[in-house]
C-alpha cells in the first residue's frame, strides 16, 4: 500500500508526532479505479484524497454536452472535495480517471479527530488549504496569456506527456488543434 508515500508527503510539509503517524498508517484507505472511470458523486466518505499514483482531471458538460476542464491532479497531491461558499455551485461534476489511479482518503470523522487531537493536523490543514487555492488560482491565471505562454507555464506545471491533448485544450479554452500546433514546434 502506498501510505508511506502519503506520510513522507505531509512529513515534507510539516513535522509529524509518530502517534500521527501510527494513527495514520492504521486508518487510511486505499481506493484503486482504472483509466477512464468517471466519479460523479466522489466518495462522500471523505472531502480529502491524496494522489498516490496516476493523473485525474476534474471537469463538467455545458447543456450542449461539451466538456470543460477546471483542474488536473497527479502523484504527491491532495485533492480537496469540500463545499465551497457557493454550495449550490459544485467544483466539477466529475473527476476522470486519466492513467489508472491511486487514491488514499481518511474519513471525514476520522479528520475531524486528528484535528481536535494532534497539532500538526491543524498546520498541515491550513498548509493543504493554502496549495489548494494557489492551485486552483492557475487556471485563471493561464487563460489570461497569450496561448504559447500558457502552454509553457502549463507544462512547466503539469506532466503534459500523460495528459491528452484535448484536455489541455479544455483546461485552456482553446481548440484541440491548437495545442497540437505548439506541441508540433517543439
Amino acid at each position: 500500500m502506498h501510505r508511506a508515500e502519503l506520510i513522507n508527503y505531509l512529513r515534507s510539509l510539516h513535522p509529524l508526532e509518530a502517534r500521527f503517524v501510527e494513527l495514520l498508517s492504521e486508518k487510511v484507505q486505499q481506493h484503486v479505479f482504472k483509466k477512464g472511470r468517471a466519479v460523479r458523486e466522489p466518495l462522500r466518505s471523505s472531502s480529502v484524497w491524496y494522489v498516490a499514483r496516476g493523473i485525474l482531471k476534474a471537469s463538467y458538460f455545458d447543456q450542449q454536452g461539451n466538456e470543460h476542464v477546471t483542474r488536473f491532479w497527479h502523484e504527491d497531491q491532495i485533492i480537496l472535495l469540500e463545499a465551497n461558499a457557493y454550495q449550490s455551485i459544485p467544483s466539477a461534476d466529475y473527476l476522470i480517471m486519466l492513467e489508472d489511479t491511486v487514491l488514499l482518503s481518511l474519513q471525514d470523522q476520522l479528520i475531524g479527530y486528528c484535528l481536535r487531537n494532534f497539532p500538526e493536523a491543524q498546520a498541515l490543514r491550513s498548509i493543504i488549504f493554502h496549495k489548494d487555492r494557489d492551485r486552483a488560482e492557475v487556471l485563471g491565471h493561464l487563460v489570461k496569456l497569450p496561448l504559447a505562454e500558457a502552454y509553457q507555464k502549463f507544462q512547466a506545471i503539469y506532466p503534459i506527456n500523460r495528459i491528452p491533448v484535448k484536455d489541455i485544450a479544455s483546461y485552456l479554452g482553446v481548440h484541440p488543434k491548437r495545442i497540437s500546433a505548439l506541441r508540433g514546434k517543439k
